[in-house]
């Protein structure tokens, strides 16, 4: 597997690659702020990111971050209820 990276963004990335882009799963890794309790995951919002802040909110969570915008969208840093970190991601619309 060759590891593709990405230095468009504030912080370079690696980038795992995917065999097929619209149904694969993938990932990257970046130099970061590490969470003080651990690593933080990221996931892709199925809609906006104003929505899913919200369902953190509503769901007992907390939304830590403003949005953070990076070439290919926008994230924040929030916790779940056990505080883990996450990371919410919304793709920037082409």
């Amino acid at each position: 597997m060759e590891l593709e990276t990405d230095a468009s963004g504030p912080n370079p990335l690696v980038m795992f690659p995917v065999s097929d882009a619209e149904d694969g799963v993938s990932g990257h890794l970046y130099p970061g702020e590490p969470s003080p309790e651990g690593s933080t995951i990221h996931l892709v919002v199925p809609d906006t990111l104003t929505d899913a802040r919200a369902r953190v909110e509503a769901a007992g969570g907390k939304v830590e971050s403003e949005n953070i915008s990076i070439p290919a969208g926008q994230f924040c840093y929030a916790r779940d209820l056990d505080g883990n970190s996450i990371g919410l991601f919304e793709y920037k619309n082409s």
